[in-house]
This record gives structure tokens, C-alpha cells and sequence, in this order.
């Protein structure tokens, strides 16, 4: 018998996923797991809601999927926005610090995609997927997992936008167990003042944003500045 399929599209994508996202945020408040170790929302809500699809397919015989069309908008104003909000300020307060994990994050980078490549081939593949087992996936995330794997089906690699996606899942799932607990410890055990005033900065510069209510000529500002971005970056990619 052939599965019950309804596609979520649109506006019902958008209030799905906020919903989903109050899902996480309740539970990680409420879950002392979760809290201590800073599981994101997102990620919380996220599995619940793939359980919940997964079951429904399984049990009950219904398909549920997902418009992807404005998720490649939503994609491009979130990394966008994540520029925007970049401070030189904060990069000169890192200081030596900050080099140091620049350095450190750099090098990995490049283990991650030398073992990704190096496995990928030892197993008959095209080398090209161990790259969405590399950093592609574990240092870029979902975003850019799914902005790549576009690309490379386009150039003949099938199913990378789904293999990125599953190590980009692995890797953040891997990470908050792996780097919650030994971050928590490292903060508890060392002398952190240093960051605790880095920390004091920023939370002084987000609560100044706060209280300054933001007015109409300032958000739609920032809406162009947004919307230029996006169609500079798109021309650019052309």
C-alpha cells in the first residue's frame, strides 16, 4: 500500500519549524542533560520532529516532507546576517588566544579533509565525498553541507547533499556529547578571567542592543543591506 504523502510547504515550513524550535528550547531548559551541556534548541527540537516524521512514515503509513524552496533564501540571510555581525573589536580582545585557536581550528580543517579524502578513496569512492565527511560537513555545518552538495550533485556526485547532511548531523551530535562534558570541565578547573571579561563585553554590548528599541528607518535598513548582500553575492556566484 502506497504511503499517505503531504508536503509542507511555504508559511506551514516557517510556524513548523518555530514550533519545533519552542520544542527544544522548553526541553533543554528543562532537561538538566541538555542544559549543562549546551545542547542547542534547534538540534533538540530537530530530532524530535525527525522521530516524529520517522514514526509516522513507519507506523502509520504517512509521508511527510518538507518544502526546501525557502530554505536556500533562509540559508543566504543567515550567513549573511552572520557577517553582518562580525565586530573587528571582539577579534582584537581574542587576542593571542584567539590566534591560537585559529591555528589550531585551521590545521584540523585540513585533517579532517585529508582523512575524509584518504577513506573515500580506500573504499572505491569518488575522493571528492570525503570532503562532506571532512570539513565541509563538521566544521560548516548544515548550511554548508546542503549549499555544497547542491553544487556537487550538479556536478555529477549523487547524493552528496544528504551525505553531508548525515555527517554534519553525526558531527554536531558527536560534538555536544564529546565537547559539552570537556568544556564544562576546562572552564570549572582553569582560571578564566580573562574571558570572563570578554564574556562581560559581549553580554554589555548585547544588552545595550536590547534596550534601544529599534526603529522602522533602522530595521528596514538593515533589510536592504540584507537584500544587497544576497544579489551581490548571487551575481558574484553567476
Amino acid at each position: 500500500m502506497d504511503a499517505t504523502s503531504y508536503v509542507l510547504e511555504g508559511n506551514d515550513v516557517i510556524l513548523t519549524s518555530i514550533v519545533v524550535w519552542f520544542i527544544g528550547e522548553y526541553l533543554t531548559r528543562s532537561i538538566s542533560f541538555l542544559k549543562r551541556y549546551s545542547i542547542p534548541s534547534a538540534v533538540t527540537g530537530g530530532l524530535i520532529c525527525s522521530i516524529l516524521v520517522a514514526l509516522l512514515y513507519s507506523f502509520a503509513n504517512i509521508e511527510i516532507s518538507f518544502d526546501m524552496r525557502i530554505r536556500d533564501l533562509l540559508l543566504l540571510l543567515f550567513f549573511s546576517t552572520i557577517g553582518l555581525s562580525a565586530k573587528l573589536k571582539l577579534l582584537k580582545e581574542g587576542g593571542k588566544t584567539l590566534a591560537v585557536l585559529l591555528i589550531a581550528a585551521t590545521a584540523f580543517l585540513v585533517v579532517q579533509d585529508i582523512t575524509g579524502v584518504l577513506l573515500a578513496k580506500v573504499m572505491g569512492h569518488h575522493p571528492a565525498y570525503g570532503l562532506f565527511g571532512g570539513s565541509i560537513s563538521f566544521a560548516g555545518g548544515y548550511g554548508t553541507a546542503i549549499a555544497w552538495g547542491k553544487v556537487a550533485e550538479e556536478a555529477g556526485l549523487l547524493k552528496a547533499k544528504e551525505i553531508g547532511i548525515a555527517f554534519a548531523t553525526f558531527g554536531l551530535i558527536a560534538g555536544g556529547i564529546l565537547g559539552g562534558p570537556i568544556a564544562e570541565r576546562l572552564v570549572k578547573k582553569g582560571n578564566h578571567t580573562k574571558g570572563n571579561d570578554l564574556e562581560g563585553s559581549v553580554i554589555s554590548d548585547q544588552q545595550e542592543t536590547i534596550n534601544a528599541a529599534p526603529s522602522i528607518s533602522g530595521v528596514l535598513g538593515t533589510v536592504l543591506v540584507l537584500a544587497l548582500c544576497v544579489e551581490i553575492g548571487d551575481l558574484v556566484n553567476r
